[in-house]
């Protein structure tokens, strides 16, 4: 059987059935090709959303730790604060206490004044004494002579002008006389062991006592014996058994 020509109206389908083929897969090449770059787009568009939400929250995280850095700050300096305003207090709390039981002494002392006031006259006394006692004799005049210019009481006080507490005038007194060396505080604090301690008093000895006295012992040219230093109420001589005592401290002149 002889092989038929196809017809030029039959090629002419073929070439245009061919071409719509093509058209088609073409348009589903460029789908594909563009399934991928939307994608991208998509998960580039969410992570970027994803970035900038993570920068937001930590520009929050660092505001918010500028802000504790700052609360802890004005906390440390409150309790700096605080604590240096409980130290003042307990200081001041210490000076009213020390002030009351210098109050409360010169109370007592002032209501016990007159029965352990020493009645003899130590100026009309004076040469008898320092006949007796010359080596003793210049430590008490000077303390009669601040006694004339009125030095007042003054806790921890280290000079005239200001005034004694009874140990700080009786530390001044011997660094005056020459009989101890050293700084009126430190005199002051360390009284009894920079003395030996003697079982009973001779003349010109210190005799220490329970309410914080540090008292001179003399004995007049009567033979009547007296102490004399520095009281809440000034200068003054008194009996020796006017409070109760803790030791007597021996006096080299």
């Amino acid at each position: 059987m002889a092989n038929v020509a196809p017809s030029p109206l039959a090629l002419d389908d073929l070439v245009m059935q061919a071409r719509a083929r093509d058209r088609v897969a073409r348009r589903w090449a460029t789908i594909f090709t563009l399934i991928p770059i939307v994608v991208g787009v998509v998960i580039l568009g969410s992570v970027g959303w994803e970035i900038r939400r993570a920068e937001t929250e930590l520009a929050t995280v660092d505001t918010q730790l500028t802000v504790a850095k700052s609360d802890l700050a004005l906390a440390q300096t409150d309790a700096s604060t605080q604590r240096r305003a409980a130290e003042t207090l307990r200081v001041q709390v210490s000076e009213l206490n020390g002030q009351v039981k210098t109050l409360s002494e010169t109370l007592k002392l002032a209501t016990d004044i007159q029965r352990f006031r020493y009645s003899g006259n130590i100026l009309e006394d004076a040469k008898g004494i320092a006949s007796r006692y010359p080596k003793q004799w210049p430590l008490l005049q000077s303390v009669l002579t601040l006694q004339t210019d009125r030095v007042p009481w003054k806790l921890g006080g280290t000079t005239p002008q200001e005034g004694f507490d009874s140990p700080s005038f009786a530390a001044y007194l011997l660094l005056q006389r020459k009989l101890l060396t050293g700084s009126i505080g430190d005199v002051r604090s360390r009284l009894p062991e920079l003395l030996p301690l003697r079982a009973s008093p001779q003349v010109g000895d210190l005799i220490f006592y329970q309410q914080n006295y540090a008292m001179f012992y003399f004995i007049d040219s009567g033979g009547r014996p007296f102490v004399i230093g520095m009281t809440p109420l000034g200068i003054l001589a008194l009996l020796p058994d006017f409070a109760t005592r803790t030791d007597i401290r021996a006096i080299t002149y």
